[in-house]
């Protein structure tokens, strides 16, 4: 493994970031009255931020946390690092970084290296030095020249975001990745209630590579497939020019079929792109495989399929109208309000309803509406702080606290209903 240190100067006292963040604040201070007055946060968005910021670090912190625990379980084998002036160090895989080499160089040069470079590829600093598989991952933007009679509401677009992502693996790890990816597909399906069909597309006419690497790929696919336990079909010849592939098809509410997630073999961008890495004896260079993996596949498109499949109906983790308050007069739309505002800081989508309208037609528009929960308040519940509580399709209603509405809230959605 080669492994080499980037240095760059360092500013003494303000960084380029620094100067970069001057130079637009005082364009932005220049600029007109009315487009700062546009700027200006609304308060009620500025609070539902301060809820929403923290939940997101939160989440991003326990999947850190989860993500160093599966490191640390992984084998730490020894490894040789090699650097640009021909010395060898000693490192452990999943443990080491370029940081520790650099810190074993010298501690000047640990201070100032801001990026390595690994077998040609810019690496993050305290990234470990990993084998193989690499999984990368993005939501990328596509475009795709549609013939305009093609194009069709969400589910076919020119321009489109998909969840793309790229393995590079070895051959003998290829059934593996794809047994997880079918398994990380099945759990997300499940939580969107979706049924899906599993076809394995095959070598068609015109093909690259040679026939015993495309049949050694379609059997892993096949092990892959038997081992979920899901049923699958076989459609012959229809795979890409580059590799085999599953296709996992969904229906919506018109029984109409849509092509969401894939997984699609790859021998020949690595081949073409000449992408190498080091077998464990370090001496034997081998060439790695590459699997294309989508979850969602379009984003637009599964947003078609879900509002087809959910008929308006959304389930409270996903939906834009999770929660109205109504009060029963206008004695009680005080304490409505204040009930809103709690719910919000709390970081949900939530209404209210002041109108002068009766109480029955605020519930029955409500439900209409499609609100998963309408709350409502009347002089007794601002009195006990409390609200009255009605789900969507149910006619029954309970009374709780807003301290037991919200853990009720937080337990929906970390059960993605």
């Amino acid at each position: 493994m080669l492994c080499s240190l980037i240095r760059f100067r360092r500013y003494a006292s303000l960084s380029p970031l620094t100067h970069l963040l001057h130079f637009h604040s005082n364009r932005f201070s220049s600029s007109s009255a009315g487009a700062s007055a546009a700027m200006v946060a609304h308060a009620k968005d500025e609070a539902y931020l301060n809820a929403a910021i923290p939940k997101r670090i939160q989440l991003f912190e326990a999947i850190q946390v989860e993500q160093r625990t599966l490191r640390l379980s992984l084998s730490s084998d020894p490894i040789k690092v090699t650097l640009p002036d021909g010395n060898v160090r000693d490192g452990k895989k999943w443990l080491t970084t370029p940081l520790d080499v650099a810190r074993e160089i010298s501690k000047n040069l640990a201070n100032n290296a801001l990026i390595a470079r690994v077998n040609g590829i810019l690496w993050d600093m305290t990234r470990p030095l990993e084998e193989v598989p690499l999984r990368l991952a993005d939501f990328g933007v596509l475009h795709r020249n549609e013939a305009s009679g093609a194009l069709s509401g969400l589910t076919r677009v020119r321009r489109f975001q998909q969840d793309d992502a790229h393995i590079f693996c070895r051959e003998s790890q290829v059934k593996g990745e794809v047994r997880n990816a079918l398994n990380f597909i099945n759990h997300v399906y499940n939580i969107f209630g979706f049924t899906y069909e599993l076809k394995l597309s095959t070598r068609p006419e015109k093909y690259l590579g040679d026939v015993q690497t495309w049949e050694k790929a379609e059997n892993a696919l096949k092990e892959a497939l038997d081992e979920s336990g899901k049923p699958w079909q076989l459609n012959e010849g229809d795979g890409a020019f580059y590799g085999p592939k599953i296709d996992i098809t969904v229906s919506d509410a018109l029984s109409r079929k849509f092509q969401c997630a894939t997984l699609q073999l790859d021998f020949q961008l690595p081949d073409r792109f000449k992408l190498e890495y080091s077998a464990e004896d370090e001496a034997k260079i081998e060439r790695p495989v590459m699997i294309h993996r989508a979850i969602l596949g379009s984003v637009e498109r599964m947003f078609a399929i879900l509002l087809e499949h959910y008929k308006g109906k959304w389930p409270f983790w996903l939906s834009p109208r999770q929660a109205i308050v109504c009060p029963v007069s206008e004695k009680s739309q005080a304490y409505a309000l204040q009930v809103r505002d709690q719910i919000h800081q709390a970081g949900y989508h939530v209404d209210a309803d002041t109108t002068d309208r009766k109480i029955q037609k605020k519930v029955r528009e409500a439900q209409l509406a499609q609100y998963n929960y309408i709350l409502v308040v009347g002089e007794e519940e601002a009195n006990t702080g409390q609200v009255s509580v009605r789900v969507r399709d149910k006619a029954d209603h309970s009374v709780m606290s807003i301290e037991n509405l919200l853990t009720h809230f937080r337990d929906e959605v970390a059960a993605f209903h």
